[in-house]
């Protein structure tokens, strides 16, 4: 979550970071900061401010991660 929330502030800056996940539901850990503050930012500012920003991480069963991160 903290990574998450730093990449949308930077993204904020004009930055355009990419926020790597170990394996992607870890994702829903940091879900406030993308839906909250990076998915809204542009339609709560009427389009002014833009947030480039990208999340990636290895998914399901082809990352060979097991059933506990494969959801």
């Amino acid at each position: 979550a903290g990574f998450t929330g730093i990449g949308v502030g930077a993204a904020y800056y004009g930055l355009r970071p990419v926020v790597e996940f170990m394996t992607f539901n870890f994702s829903m850990q940091a879900i406030d900061h993308i839906i909250n503050s990076a998915a809204k930012s542009n339609y709560m500012s009427a389009g002014q401010i833009s947030v480039p920003i990208v999340s990636r991480g290895p998914n399901g069963a082809a990352a060979g991660v097991g059933a506990q991160h494969s959801q």
